[in-house]
């Protein structure tokens, strides 16, 4: 359990490498509010965490509407890289903000007094409390907010548990492997997108059969370079060949990419509202009631496949003696190759929900991505397939949660913290290694 460990340490130190101007960045997010909402009468809940990059801002709050209604909206602040942390891009409710727009912004409000006098936290102090109703909507909110990274979260953390309950190893590599998905779908479903969305079911399918067909021709190779050569191997030379494999793929992708981000519009209109009347409503956009839908038929699917298929059962073989597979028939290396294709076709599916539902996936956020998923499947147990989607949803609700109530600038720690007491109180996990 020595690697557990190495990825406690790696976790711990991510946590306290928080870039020293968050805070500065949080405040000029939130100092756009009035701007975007002019006929605003007040803010209730306002909170704020790090996008997966450490450098973005997501902000979810509440606004008084004139007529009294209270919304739940959404604001995505985009900067560029340290130190000067250029706002680059805003997405306002889910939608994106033109450059010219978001020009003229800065210019006549951000770098204006009026901004700063504005900022809505000058208000706060004085609020009145919301009532009983509302607080349960707003809780409710925040419950339906944790649902797609809980989707997310517990896909990807099944992978590492395909890899880990057959030989007991890793792949760091699956973050990087979700952002080449992403980057497959945003190549083929942006221009459906942007010139002829009266296509977009069509690209939406194509664009993700791409991004399995990328991944299960990665995963093909990752097995024949990386694992069936060490497979033998007693140490950990196969997490050390997968970290430098992830750190090539990073770099591919930044290659490839550019360092600018790229973003899809919404796909299937605006936000949907559940509620009205009496208070905050409720919201949630058509294209994460989508994601979550196939992020649930995708796990129904890859536990109803291992439990009662052939591949399912020479895959317990394998996990249970190699050797004894083997006198039976069963090529070891032959499952090993089929289950890293079923991974990373799985992971690179992944990253295509998350462009999907977030906009854009870059590939600055492998590293984070990575060790969230395989956090959450340590807390589920790692090896349980279906332990890797109760983590999933543990970490992606804790995260909602504590972003909606506390500080988001420490929710990494929270999250550390928590697996800090997984591992010394039950070191299998939630669910152990049963698959």
């Amino acid at each position: 359990m020595r690697w557990i460990w190495l990825v406690l340490g790696s976790c711990l130190l991510l946590a306290g490498c928080q870039t020293s101007d968050a805070g500065r960045r949080i405040t000029l997010c939130r100092e756009l509010l009035p701007a975007l909402n002019p006929a605003a009468r007040g803010y209730g809940q306002i909170s704020a965490t790090l996008a997966e990059n450490k450098r973005d801002i997501m902000m979810v709050y509440v606004v008084n509407g004139a007529s009294g209604a209270r919304l739940a909206k959404t604001l995505t602040c985009r900067f560029g890289p340290a130190p000067q942390h250029e706002l680059r891009g805003v997405i306002d409710d889910g939608d994106r903000m033109g450059p010219s727009t978001l020009y003229v912004l800065r210019k006549s409000w951000l770098e204006t007094p009026d901004a700063a006098l504005d900022d809505p936290a000058r208000q706060r102090a004085g609020a009145a409390q919301p009532g009983a109703a509302t607080s349960w909507r707003y809780f409710l909110q925040i419950t339906l907010n944790g649902l797609v990274p809980a989707m997310v979260y517990g896909l990807l953390a099944a992978t590492y548990s395909l890899i880990y309950g057959l030989i007991g190893r890793i792949n760091l590599a699956f973050g990087a492997l979700a952002v080449l998905g992403a980057a497959t779908l945003f190549i083929v479903l942006a221009p459906v997108a942007y010139d002829a969305p009266a296509w977009i079911i069509p690209g939406v399918v194509a664009a993700l059969l791409a991004a399995i067909g990328v991944g299960l021709i990665y995963g093909f190779v990752i097995a024949r370079t990386v694992f069936v050569p060490m497979a033998r191997a007693s140490g950990q030379q196969v997490l050390v060949a997968t970290l430098g494999l992830s750190l090539f793929l990073q770099e591919y992708l930044r290659l490839a990419q550019g360092t600018n981000p790229h973003w899809l519009p919404g796909l299937f209109g605006p936000a949907l509202h559940l509620t009205a009347g009496g208070g905050l409503d409720l919201t949630i956009t058509p294209t994460a009631l989508l994601v979550m839908a196939l992020a649930a038929v995708l796990g129904v699917a890859l536990m109803v496949l291992m439990r009662v298929s052939a591949f399912g059962r020479a895959w317990r073989a394998c996990a249970d003696d190699n050797l004894a597979a083997a006198m039976f028939g069963i090529s070891p290396a032959g499952i090993l190759t089929r289950t890293l294709m079923l991974a990373t076709a799985l992971a690179a599916l992944t990253g295509g929900l998350m462009a999907m539902n977030y906009g854009t996936l870059g590939y600055d956020g492998t590293v984070t991505l990575d060790l969230r998923a395989l956090v959450a499947a340590v807390v589920g147990g790692i090896g349980s397939i279906p332990g890797a989607f109760v983590g999933g949803a543990v970490i992606a609700l804790l995260e909602s949660f504590w972003t909606g109530y506390f500080a988001g600038g420490y929710r990494d720690l929270m999250i550390d913290s928590v697996l800090v007491l997984v591992i010394m109180f039950r070191p299998a996990g939630l669910l152990g290694n049963r698959n």
